[in-house]
């Protein structure tokens, strides 16, 4: 994977059931074999609840 700049409204959306998911990038990597790199969101969440 080389360095890359994403456009966020050009990330396509997909609908869960507690809010949304974003895929940004999913590859390999020179170290990794595997990168996944995604950006979620809850509806309705002020923030972490622990």
């Amino acid at each position: 994977m080389r360095p890359a700049a994403w456009a966020w409204n050009g990330l396509p959306v997909t609908g869960t059931n507690v809010g949304a998911v974003r895929s940004i990038v999913t590859g390999p990597t020179a170290p990794l074999d595997q990168l996944d790199m995604h950006a979620a969101t809850e509806w309705g969440r002020r923030g972490y609840s622990k």
